[in-house]
């Protein structure tokens, strides 16, 4: 179980940007690569606006009432969970403490099982994230 007293570091903040939601319970945050890319917004940007719409919802969701309350959100390995809408949208996350979660990066639903490309990429964006608070 993630440690409840993590604080981001000064660097990992420079590569998480914190998503605005109001009376949160969860901090939610999606990476960033050091040049400031953003595939978690990349994604998003292709989505349709419903598609959009949706994940929003699911994370105002989760960041309000936490991730026991949410039938969007499961745990698939490692401490990596996959948020899911009904239209096919999988997006990858990581929690670093029981307050902190961070977005790595989505995809569009092509199977009912997750590629195991995809839950690994999000594993080792997760070990270089935690690496970074290590460095300080």
């Amino acid at each position: 179980m993630p440690k409840e007293s993590i604080v981001l570091t000064e660097l990992q903040k420079e590569r998480a940007r914190r998503l605005k939601t109001e009376g949160a319970l969860i901090s939610i945050y999606v990476l960033r690569a050091a040049n400031g890319r953003c595939d978690y917004d990349n994604f998003i940007k292709k989505l349709g606006s419903k598609d959009q719409c949706q994940i929003q919802v699911i994370i105002d969701n989760i960041a309000k009432f936490g991730i026991t309350s949410c039938s969007h959100l499961k745990r698939i390995r490692e401490d990596i969970y996959e948020i899911t809408t009904r239209g096919g949208v999988r997006l990858f996350a990581f929690m670093i403490s029981n307050k902190i979660i961070i977005i790595s990066h989505g995809m569009t639903k092509g199977t009912k099982r997750v590629q195991t490309t995809e839950i690994d990429s999000a594993i080792q964006r997760k070990l270089a994230f935690l690496s970074m608070g290590e460095r300080q």
